[in-house]
């Protein structure tokens, strides 16, 4: 609370991703962050309360179109995790997906082995029918290989039931 020249620290408002803005309505605070925007009751102002919160449409670092839906390969700084997002085509702009897969489990536990420690930065995507595959350099960073060229990965995604992925294998 700002009183004159006095600034009273109060309660906290939790944000994910980097807080960007936050303005009063009434009695509520609105927040928005680089994720989501959010709405919390501040009658008492030592303990906000979340009414609603609203993400923005995933982040997508690329896409591709197979069958009838777009897939993105979505990375969060923030956790360090990347999954695809499945949404269809005839409505990209949706922001439920009709499915999501993590692609964590690709790394098979070993993040160093991916560029900015399990993100699929580097990742390129590929389309063939209902199949998917995404392919990404496997850095060597801090291996004994390290200052070796990386090695590249793949993996192949059914699509066949785009609510219902499947991971259909992987190689190194």
């Amino acid at each position: 609370d700002l009183d004159g020249d006095k600034l009273t620290a109060r309660g906290i408002v939790p944000q994910r991703g980097e807080a960007k803005r936050a303005f009063l309505h009434k009695e509520r605070l609105l927040a928005v962050s680089e994720e989501h925007v959010s709405s919390f009751d501040i009658t008492d102002r030592d303990k906000p309360s979340l009414k609603s919160d609203l993400p923005f449409v995933h982040k997508s670092r690329m896409s591709k179109v197979v069958g009838d839906v777009v897939v993105q390969v979505s990375s969060d700084w923030w956790t360090n995790r990347s999954k695809l997002v499945l949404t269809p085509l005839a409505d990209p702009e949706r922001a439920q997906p009709i499915a999501e897969v993590d692609l964590q489990p690709l790394l098979d536990g070993s993040v160093s082995n991916c560029n900015y420690y399990g993100r699929f930065d580097n990742a390129r995507l590929f389309a063939n029918g209902k199949k998917l595959y995404l392919l990404w350099d496997r850095g060597n960073y801090y291996t004994e290989d390290s200052g070796k060229a990386p090695y590249t990965s793949v993996a192949v995604f059914d699509l066949s039931d785009p609510q219902h992925p499947v991971v259909e294998g992987k190689a190194n």
